[in-house]
């Protein structure tokens, strides 16, 4: 949008016809709010390798009806000029808000432009989708989701007729086509009713499920372990609020499970996933109801699928019985954990993923271990050298000068010692300060005494040991937002 200015765009929004009244009433909501209006207005939402995401919302920097029917008259230009318009045009959609509505506009353009859509009558999985476009022989694929973004995002991917998001160069040539499209008065649409009348809207309905399942079936390897196992085997099953409840349910059902204990928190679509940070399985965080039903009933398998069924996380027994561990250190906080989502006031901290071996642990252990040698030592070099004086002043007596570092030295083995098992920064911290005072002490009360210069180098030693372990301990532990949102469409195409 380089040829004209933002506020330009807005009151274009405001101000045509082509855009409904509730879109115009939204933007007319922040007239006053210049950043707002400048964040969606900007710039066009980027359509890149697999599609668009973006926050829900009017603008063209948002997911909206006129975006997605935008990005989906760029597609129906590339198929025509591929000369494939008659093959037709899978999509699906997730539990998220505006899911719905994104396809029914996608599949509508497509049949304005002479192209067959054929839409899920529900939600279903990205992998039901994929296999629909093969099973329809249709020429492309629209799936309607932002996988496991926050509940504020939406998104629209692209297949390909093989199943698969679109690659290159068939995705540079789809995305410039995209970006051909600059003005929403040049993009089709029609009525649903005219569409169907027309033979260009299909409903993909239960016949579908019947063949993916059929086909995932046939996928199922060592059938005579299912069928020995089945009656014994627990397994709890997240759908994390999104597609996956009714095929996964029925798929274990149909391989001989008989003991699937659903996350009730979990199970029906839920598009502001209340009970979840990040509907995400790879957040450690999403598994807390899980785990907590698995303590229940003694689960062997933890088994969750992100919203929109592409991805799944499991956990096996001996990883179930970790999370057994990692729960009874928060056992106090879960016990008053029943909502959906604690209250804002409420401290994120109590639901932190606790490790259940904390880090350098072995380290921990070695430099206690060089402190109560230490300590040793120095009892041992304070009595040799001398504890009296002629003086008034114990104090002054060289002998006493070791055990002041043996002190500290021993202060240092019983932190390291006691904090073994927790997982804190100060574990490390706390020792290196001590290390700190005894090294500057040595240093200067060593005097003619070279051992205690040792000592005091030998303690500046330790205390960096200390830091670099302090520091390491924070490395890799935070579950990685960044990753999260930029999964979906790690590579987008500016030009």
């Amino acid at each position: 949008m380089s040829d004209y200015n933002y506020k330009d765009v807005y009151e274009q929004w405001v101000n045509n016809p082509l855009f409904g009244q509730e879109t115009k009433d939204e933007l007319l909501a922040i007239k006053d709010d210049e950043k707002e209006i400048e964040e969606r207005f900007y710039c066009d939402l980027v359509f890149g390798t697999a599609g668009l995401r973006g926050i829900i919302g009017a603008g063209t920097n948002r997911m909206n009806i006129y975006v997605v029917r935008k990005a989906t008259q760029g597609l129906a230009n590339y198929i025509i000029k591929a000369g494939k318009q008659d093959k037709g045009v899978a999509i699906a959609y997730d539990s998220r808000r505006m899911s719905p509505e994104f396809s029914m506009e996608a599949a509508l353009c497509l049949a304005a432009n002479g192209i067959k859509a054929y839409r899920f009558e529900s939600l279903r999985p990205t992998p039901e989708l994929s296999f629909a476009v093969r099973y329809l022989d249709c020429v492309a694929g629209i799936n309607v989701t932002a996988s496991h973004n926050p509940p504020e995002y939406n998104g629209y991917k692209v297949y390909w007729d093989d199943g698969c998001q679109i690659t290159a160069p068939k995705d540079t040539q789809i995305i410039n086509e995209v970006k051909a499209v600059t003005d929403f008065n040049d993009v089709k649409t029609i009525d649903e009713e005219e569409a169907r009348v027309r033979g260009l809207y299909n409903i993909i309905g239960y016949d579908m499920d019947d063949a993916f399942i059929a086909a995932l079936k046939k996928q199922s390897l060592n059938g005579d372990i299912i069928k020995q196992v089945a009656d014994d085997i627990k397994i709890v099953y997240s759908p994390f609020n999104g597609t996956g409840n009714v095929p996964v349910r029925r798929i274990l059902r149909e391989l001989g499970f008989k003991n699937v204990y659903v996350v009730p928190e979990q199970e029906k679509p839920d598009p502001d996933f209340t009970t979840l940070e990040y509907p995400n399985p790879e957040d450690p965080k999403a598994f807390t109801y899980a785990l907590r039903l698995a303590k229940e009933v003694n689960a062997d398998i933890i088994l969750a699928t992100d919203p929109d069924s592409k991805a799944a996380k499991k956990k096996k027994k001996e990883e179930t019985e970790t999370a057994k561990a990692k729960e009874d250190v928060k056992s106090r906080k879960m016990d008053d954990y029943d909502d959906a989502k604690s209250s804002d006031d409420e401290d994120d901290d109590e639901y932190e993923y606790v490790d259940e071996y904390p880090r350098f642990r072995p380290g921990r252990i070695i430099l206690g271990i060089i402190s109560l040698l230490a300590f040793g030592f120095c009892i041992y070099k304070g009595f040799v050298t001398g504890l009296s004086t002629s003086g008034a002043d114990v104090t002054s007596a060289p002998g006493m000068n070791y055990v002041i570092v043996a002190l500290c030295m021993l202060i240092t083995a019983l932190l390291y010692f006691i904090m073994n098992n927790r997982d804190t920064l100060f574990a490390f911290l706390i020792p290196m300060i001590v290390y700190i005072g005894s090294a500057v002490f040595a240093f200067l009360k060593h005097g003619d005494e070279f051992e205690l210069l040792i000592l005091a180098g030998a303690s500046g030693v330790l205390a960096v040991i200390s830091l670099i372990l302090a520091i390491a301990s924070r490395g890799g532990d935070d579950y990685d937002d960044e990753d999260d949102y930029d999964d979906p469409f790690e590579e987008e195409h500016d030009n």
